[in-house]
């Protein structure tokens, strides 16, 4: 589990302490909502901490756009030139994710036209720790999961996410989760 929010922080939402019993159940509900938030926005919220690698297709031009990450290890381009964090700018500068790599004009080499032929490895993920609006939509979801195992016959507002519903008896809990979709969207990758 990526622990986009912990036990603590859904009981101070719910104003309620889980019983220990609910632990099993609690990890379930954490790991559903963290899986509807990577879905729906198409994003790994935590970075990897050990480097992995990914292909790509090279199109002929000095960059390229990957998936996001954190940092890069090396680049090897044809399974022979490879280039080192030094030799390449990455963007957007000052901030993560970052998701292009541009070769600079001093740097004499290219992204060859290619299937597959552009290994790279990195901490992909789209930072370091959980962003602070992903964390409250993670506790503001599992809150709701929880409230539908508890009270699931009352009057309430529910939606489903993934094979969970989430259930909201107060129409302040209502407006947390309509803010948590404000959110989602906002974080949702755009892809080409």
């Amino acid at each position: 589990m990526k622990q986009y929010t912990s036990k603590d922080r859904v009981e101070a939402l719910m104003l309620i302490k889980i019983k220990p019993e609910w632990q099993e159940y609690f990890d379930i509900f954490l790991e559903s909502a963290e899986n509807y938030i990577d879905t729906f926005t198409g994003r790994n919220f935590v970075a990897d901490t050990e480097f992995s690698e990914k292909v790509y297709d090279g199109d002929g031009s000095r960059e390229i756009i990957i998936d996001d990450f954190v940092s890069i290890e090396k680049i090897t381009i044809n399974g022979e030139t490879v280039l080192n964090p030094d030799d390449i700018l990455t963007y957007p500068a000052n901030q993560t994710p970052k998701m292009r790599v541009v070769i600079p004009d001093e740097i004499n080499s290219y992204f060859p036209r290619g299937n597959q032929n552009i290994r790279v490895s990195a901490k992909w993920g789209y930072s370091v720790s959980v962003p602070k609006e992903i964390e409250f939509a993670a506790t503001v979801i599992v809150a709701g999961m929880i409230n539908y195992a508890y009270e699931h016959n009352s009057e309430v507002q529910a939606e489903s996410i993934d094979d969970y519903n989430v259930t909201y008896n107060r129409k302040e809990d209502w407006v947390k989760y309509e803010r948590v979709k404000e959110i989602l969207e906002k974080y949702k990758k755009i892809s080409f």
